[in-house]
């Protein structure tokens, strides 16, 4: 299939979806304020899987990534999110001299206040990003592998049948030194969604920012030396690797009282500088059980 085809039959996706979501929100079910702080009633879990589509030996893209997400109350207007698993989103390109090419791991915690119109959450997001090598000419460049650790803020504000959440996370540890290999990341997303308490849709974008800092190179005649941040013309310094998914469409069904599902479809972009940038379509799903009873689909997933 062309990729001219594929972005066609994504944006046919997002209208048809659009149009349900619409058309079921003229469903006029009797909607409480309660429903608004979006809390769910008991412990809930769920998974989230997206890949790619069609981009097989076209594309840098990781095809795959899957999260394990954890909800449960903690006070009648109070919950905390966990959520751990492989993301998605890391080029190949920068990674080529890997040969077994190792995912990194990410998790967080996030512990979300409801009020009447609006919610805040507070947390923390760690990503364990895995070092790499990549050749220039005869000279292998080793990037770091560390743990890192962000705060995480997330704000939801709206009426039960529409509203807005945005989520950040910046570096804890704040302050660079510049003479020594580093490794950091941030993440931003924001949706906007409306609906009823049965389905809803939302639009939006979502992205990270990964850098690894060069430890040190390797040439044929194995001589090493580490690599120092002030020389005047860096070859590779650090790889720091843009992710965007813009735009972004999301449908959240509540099934019964008990269980809902999430779709996806979504244009996702790898941006390289001095190396190259990469865009293909992508669908996902998100699949929540609760043993407590949901109200609101746009709550459940952890992402609206």
């Amino acid at each position: 299939m062309k990729p001219a085809t594929e972005i066609r039959n994504l944006f046919l996706v997002t209208f048809l979806t659009c149009s349900f979501a619409i058309y079921a929100s003229s469903d006029q079910l009797e909607m409480t304020e309660e429903n608004a702080i979006g809390i769910v009633k008991g412990f809930s879990l769920g998974f989230d899987i997206h890949s790619t589509i069609g981009i097989k030996g076209k594309s840098n893209q990781s095809p795959y990534g899957g999260t394990l997400l954890l909800l449960n109350q903690t006070t009648s207007k109070s919950q905390v999110r966990l959520s751990a698993g492989i993301p998605m989103f890391r080029s190949d390109l920068i990674r080529d001299q890997v040969k077994d090419k190792p995912q990194d791991f990410y998790a967080s915690i996030d512990h979300e206040w409801g009020f009447k119109y609006f919610a805040v959450a507070v947390g923390l997001a760690m990503n364990y990003m895995h070092g790499f090598d990549t050749t220039v000419f005869d000279t292998v460049f080793k990037y770091k592998t560390s743990a890192l650790y962000n705060i995480a803020l997330s704000i939801r504000a709206g009426r039960p049948w529409s509203g807005f959440r945005g989520r950040i996370t910046w570096p804890l540890f704040g302050g660079r030194d510049l003479n020594q290999p580093q490794n950091y990341f941030f993440e931003y997303s924001a949706y906007g969604f409306f609906g009823n308490r049965r389905i809803k849709t939302g639009f939006g974008v979502n992205g990270t920012v990964r850098s690894w800092g060069h430890m040190f190179t390797e040439n044929d005649d194995d001589d090493f030396y580490y690599y120092d941040f002030d020389y005047d013309e860096p070859e590779l310094p650090e790889v720091r690797e843009f992710q965007a998914v813009l735009p972004g469409i999301k449908t959240a069904f509540l099934l019964n009282k008990h269980n809902s599902i999430t779709i996806s479809a979504e244009l996702g972009g790898i941006i390289l500088p001095r190396l190259g940038t990469y865009w293909a379509p992508e669908i996902g799903l998100v699949y929540v059980f609760s043993f407590g009873e949901l109200t609101d689909p746009g709550s459940l997933d952890g992402k609206f």
